[in-house]
């Protein structure tokens, strides 16, 4: 090849190659354009509402915008049951977008509040009627129960007992929750729970919170059913109770927070 061809074609080979980057950039370009104008919904009002009003699905439609103009300020489709319920604070004439920041949503202080007030009374009304009727019933019984009673003499060389796990006040002592364990002389009284009383202490109640490796003694249980003493009637009692109030609570705050707009703050 001549040099003067060979450098011809070098040229045109070089302006086919510049020309060849030029459309891929300028497709890229295009590409891009186009997809900032691709169409998004978006909520907004479909009446003029007044600050302060309640928005309801009635108030609300759907527009498209193009996707470059969406920000994280508007409201889309698909989180409109978050705003129904709520107040605005600002006047939106019809047709424009609902922002975030127009929507006031109950602070969960406020929320907590009328969680409180709602859920109160039925506690209170259940555990008040669970404890006149465990308090009749204790009385009932407490002119003839038999608590594990506690042996007359000092204990001889036999083992005690010892609780296996931790026990929190008011629980029943299950047969697993006891085992044998030595205890020095010193310590042998009469309050002391021989192993060789095992059976009188399995269902008996605590009363007083017990930790793995506690040597058992007879003032620190009662029995279950019918206490006879003022501690194990106060145990019982607010056992009771307290599975009452948590029962009567989860009740009432589950209808509670059934009632609230969907999307409201909840404690």
């Amino acid at each position: 090849m001549r040099p003067f061809t060979a450098a011809l074609a070098g040229v045109l080979l070089g302006s086919a190659a510049a020309g060849g980057l030029t459309v891929q950039s300028v497709t890229r370009r295009v590409a891009n354009a186009r997809a900032g104008c691709n169409l998004v919904p978006i909520v907004v009002v479909a009446v003029d509402v007044k600050a302060g009003e309640t928005l309801s699905m009635e108030h609300l439609s759907q527009r498209a915008i193009p996707e470059q103009f969406l920000g994280p300020s508007m409201v889309r489709p698909d989180e409109a049951a978050d705003v129904v319920g709520q107040r605005v604070t600002m006047a939106l004439p019809a047709g424009a977008p609902v922002p975030w920041a127009a929507v006031e949503s109950p602070s969960w202080a406020e929320a907590f509040s009328s969680c409180v007030a709602a859920v109160r009374p039925p506690v209170d009304a259940r555990a008040s009627a669970v404890g006149q009727r465990g308090l009749a019933r204790v009385q009932a019984g407490a002119r003839t129960a038999s608590a594990p009673p506690p042996p007359l003499d000092v204990p001889g060389d036999g083992p005690g007992l010892r609780v296996t796990r931790a026990l929190a006040v008011g629980e029943v002592l299950r047969p697993d929750d006891v085992a044998a364990v030595q205890v020095p002389p010193m310590l042998r009284t009469v309050s002391l729970v021989r192993a060789a009383d095992r059976e009188l202490v399995v269902g008996a109640r605590a009363l007083v919170e017990l930790e793995p490796g506690d040597v058992l003694r007879w003032q620190l249980l009662d029995d279950a059913d019918a206490p006879s003493t003022a501690a194990g009637c106060e145990v019982a009692l607010a056992s009771e109770v307290a599975a009452a109030r948590g029962e009567a609570a989860r009740e009432a705050a589950k209808a509670w927070a059934a009632r609230q707009p969907t999307g409201s703050a909840t404690p």
